[in-house]
């Protein structure tokens, strides 16, 4: 596919738009960005953040979207429209359950709070707070509907969990399991938004650093991963730009003749 072919572009926030060094969104993503838009293309943000884990995120990045995906796709907002799938709860609750047994930290998403369920840690609190500038509450989970799940274990944990869930799709992360509705994860939310906007999926370009953005670069038309991005995120990508601190997704779309 030719990069003038592109009519959408998909972007993930932590360490592809936004840099938790410095809490803030990069001037030159900014300019690149609002480039595209001005081009006719397409934007949307498409992360794993629950929506109240956005909160702090500038107004005027989240204001230049044509649409939101939160959770990975569980939570869709465009136009003023809110559009939310929830986990089965059977796999919330063996989850939970499992959680519970092996004293394991776990935060649920109703897609308007985050809770912590039963317990936390000051480590688990840092995490949070230092990603997104809050810290969920403690609320024992009681049949609430989920969006979103992550449980913090190690690799066997992470293993014998995703093995347990059956009607839900487990993303095994780095010491944790998130957890989104089955048949929900960024790929098909990428796919789902370019039928949404009558665009084919070959005319997608997606930037992303995480595990759980593999399924989107390998979804998009063109798949690329920050330089800082995990080995086997790399590996699944078409093409691999500069690091954040590098300015990497406005060179890769400069490099790509979008800027034009």
């Amino acid at each position: 596919m030719e990069p003038s072919e592109i009519r959408a572009v998909f972007v993930d926030v932590d360490g592809t738009t936004f840099r938790h060094d410095r809490y803030e969104v990069p001037a030159t993503t900014y300019l690149a960005l609002n480039r595209l838009k001005h081009n006719g293309i397409k934007l949307c943000l498409l992360s794993s953040r629950t929506p109240e884990e956005t909160i702090h995120l500038p107004s005027d990045f989240i204001g230049m979207m044509d649409a939101l995906l939160w959770s990975a796709g569980s939570v869709l907002i465009e136009n003023g429209v809110r559009t939310v799938h929830t986990i089965d709860p059977g796999d919330v609750k063996i989850a939970i359950d499992y959680a519970r047994k092996h004293d394991l930290v776990v935060r649920y998403s109703t897609g308007t709070e985050g809770y912590f369920d039963e317990r936390t840690s000051d480590q688990h609190n840092e995490i949070f707070h230092y990603l997104y500038r809050t810290i969920p509450t403690i609320k024992k989970w009681d049949n609430d509907p989920s969006v979103g799940m992550i449980v913090f274990c190690d690799d066997a944990q992470k293993e014998e969990l995703s093995g347990l869930l059956k009607r839900s799709h487990p993303t095994k992360m780095v010491r944790t399991v998130e957890i989104t509705p089955l048949g929900i994860n960024k790929g098909t939310a990428l796919i789902e938004q370019c039928e949404r906007w009558k665009i084919p999926v070959s005319s997608s370009l997606a930037f992303g650093d995480g595990v759980n953005d593999i399924t989107m670069l390998q979804a998009a038309g063109i798949g690329v991963a920050m330089g800082n991005a995990r080995e086997e995120v790399r590996a699944a990508a078409d093409k691999i730009c500069g690091r954040i601190e590098d300015d990497g997704l406005y060179h890769c779309v400069k490099e790509l003749g979008l800027l034009d």
